[in-house]
């Protein structure tokens, strides 16, 4: 389909005419369940890692002639990867190799930007979260916001889709913690709207079709709680937890 101007936006097309999807940051939980869901649709997806220590988490969900490596902060690894990309989705996470340490630099996400649109992808999605500000209480949406930032600041075909949060990072972050840590608490100014990431896939893969350039769209699940609802629903099932968890 011909492509049509909304406002100051520019509405992106792909359905019909994606012959390469390109997935970055593939190993991580959401970049697995778009993969995965790209291969049930029978979608031509090439998944993107660091390198080959980064592969693991694909085993059992893309051959391993699907996966090139490429580091995000050193950008001429990078066009190599996208090449013959019609659409690129950005995984990359703004977790910590530990404390103070981010995985990536600020750099980073816009590298990826810039090396889609200078391999002709017409659709570039990046995924980030709902609460990604400056002044965020949470540490992992302060390090968003950079990332975001430099995303933002790119002149390409970018969207950026928010999420409110995931179900298994309640469960992981406030419920039980993998490593037997206490819970975080529920911030009570907070507002949750809990989505699996299998869906997000779905919603994501879903608007490729209707991207529009520049813009910035929420995604969450049905039901909106509030600090205090959340801690009423979760209390049931919290852990007392020993120390410090690291989720």
């Amino acid at each position: 389909p011909a492509c049509a101007e909304m406002s100051s936006h520019r509405l992106i097309c792909v359905e019909g005419g994606l012959n390469m999807l390109v997935v970055v940051g593939a190993n991580g939980r959401t970049g697995v369940e778009i993969i995965s869901e790209a291969n049930r649709r029978g979608l031509a997806v090439r998944a993107v890692v660091r390198d080959d220590r980064d592969a693991r988490n694909l085993d059992d969900v893309i051959d391993v002639q699907q996966i090139s490596y490429a580091d995000p902060e050193h950008y001429a690894a990078l066009p190599p990867a996208l090449e013959g990309a019609d659409a690129v989705i950005v995984c990359i996470d703004p977790r910590t190799g530990g404390p103070g340490t981010p995985i990536y630099n600020d750099e980073a996400a816009p590298n990826v930007i810039r090396a889609a649109k200078e391999c002709g992808a017409r659709a570039i999605i990046y995924m980030s979260v709902m609460g990604a500000f400056r002044w965020s209480p949470n540490r992992l949406n302060r390090r968003a916001f950079h990332l975001d930032r430099g995303v933002r600041a790119e002149d390409a075909p970018w969207t950026v889709l928010r999420v409110s949060t995931y179900i298994d990072e309640i469960i992981e972050g406030h419920v039980r913690p993998p490593d037997g840590g206490k819970p975080h608490s529920i911030h009570a100014s907070s507002r949750y709207s809990p989505v699996s990431r299998r869906d997000v896939a779905r919603m994501t893969l879903d608007y490729l079709s209707k991207a529009v350039a520049g813009r910035q769209v929420c995604l969450g699940g049905p039901v909106i709680y509030s600090g205090p609802d959340l801690e009423r629903l979760v209390q049931p099932w919290r852990t007392t937890g020993r120390g410090k968890t690291k989720y």
